[in-house]
């Protein structure tokens, strides 16, 4: 197995795990109870620098190429 830091591309592999972690609380930023809304939310925003969801602040963890976990690692002190 092989911890690394996450890459932009891989946003549709990484959303899955970090919506699973989130639970409700992603509903309560979009504003309503729709999977698809929150995963295309959560998506652009693991996709894209410099927000506390960053493909910058996420590290996953692979087996045989696959990714298989992932975890978001971020100064909560940095947030506005």
């Amino acid at each position: 197995m092989l911890i690394r830091k996450a890459k932009p591309e891989e946003s549709k592999i990484i959303t899955p795990y970090l919506l699973m972690a989130m639970g409700d609380i992603a509903f309560s930023f979009i504003g309503e109870n729709s999977v698809e809304k929150a995963t295309r939310w959560l998506e652009s925003l693991i996709s894209q620098k410099g927000n506390q969801y960053s493909f910058e602040n996420c590290w996953v963890a692979e087996d045989k190429g696959e990714i298989i976990a992932a975890a978001l690692l971020y100064d909560g002190t940095q947030l506005k």
